[in-house]
C-alpha cells in the first residue's frame, strides 16, 4: 500500500509541475533514475503513462534497479 501511496503523490507532483505527460515523463524519470531517458525510453514510457496512468507508471519507475541501488 505505501508503494501506490508514494506512486500517486509522484504522479500528483508530476502533472502539478507539467501539463504533458510526456514531459512529466521525463521529469519523473529523471528524478528517479538520475539522468534523462532516452528518446526510446521516453516514447515507450509515455505510452504506458497514457494508457495505464501515471501513478501506475511511477510505481514503474520505482521498480528501476537505477532507482533502488547507487553506483
Amino acid at each position: 500500500k505505501f508503494t501506490l501511496v508514494m506512486a500517486r503523490h509522484f504522479a500528483d507532483r508530476l502533472a502539478g509541475e507539467e501539463e504533458k505527460i510526456t514531459r512529466q515523463v521525463g521529469i519523473g524519470f529523471e528524478l528517479v533514475a538520475g539522468r534523462p531517458p532516452s528518446a526510446e525510453e521516453q516514447n515507450l514510457l509515455a505510452e504506458y503513462a497514457s494508457k495505464h496512468g501515471m501513478a501506475n507508471l511511477c510505481r514503474s519507475l520505482f521498480s528501476l534497479s537505477e532507482f533502488a541501488f547507487i553506483d
